[in-house]
């Protein structure tokens, strides 16, 4: 089945009125020849916690990478976060030496994001994170056998590890309000 869909872009008040769950913000339009990436985490959709995609751009030579969008929504499960993933793909999907480059998307796979991935898969996509275990003595991700993020011990860690650096040392420059670690 072919999928259509319509972004449009909403009147901003201002923040005090403004509920920043179930719409798209973009910090950022897509630009030909940057990489873009979606890291994405679902939930079950039920009001208890967010189903959520963040949008980063590639930081080119000497330049940080950079938030470009984020989703969030306590009302979105796993099956419905398919269609607004691959409507975000598309919005970022750009021209890389003339060829097409989809957005790598990042799954959080425990849980139900298995079911994002392979409702994405249905839909055509194929840009997957490939999972390997990076201590590995020859590590070919051509060779992995599974698709998306697995959060486990050392995955954890070493996630926190990434993500604390990054933002310590400025190599991810974070344009939302709404984004918290910790």
């Amino acid at each position: 089945a072919k999928f259509t869909c319509q972004l449009v872009p909403l009147k901003f008040s201002g923040y005090s009125e403004f509920d920043f769950t179930n719409h798209l913000l973009v910090y950022e339009m897509p630009a030909k020849g940057r990489e873009y990436g979606l890291g994405i985490d679902t939930a079950d959709g039920i009001g208890q916690d967010r189903s959520v995609m963040e949008g980063i751009c590639r930081g080119t030579t000497g330049q940080p990478d950079r938030q470009v969008c984020e989703f969030a929504s306590a009302y979105v499960n796993s099956y419905d976060l398919a269609p607004i993933a691959l409507a975000v793909a598309e919005l970022y999907t750009v021209k890389i030496d003339e060829e097409r480059q989809e957005p790598l998307m990042v799954i959080e796979c425990n849980g139900n994001g298995e079911l994002t991935q392979l409702e994405l898969r249905k839909m055509g996509y194929c840009n997957f994170h490939k999972w390997t275990r990076y201590d590995n003595k020859k590590m070919q991700l051509s060779r992995s056998g599974r698709l998306g993020w697995y959060t486990n011990q050392w995955s954890r860690d070493m996630m926190m590890d990434c993500i604390t650096k990054r933002l310590r040392d400025n190599w991810l420059e974070v344009l939302s309000r709404y984004f918290v670690v910790g």
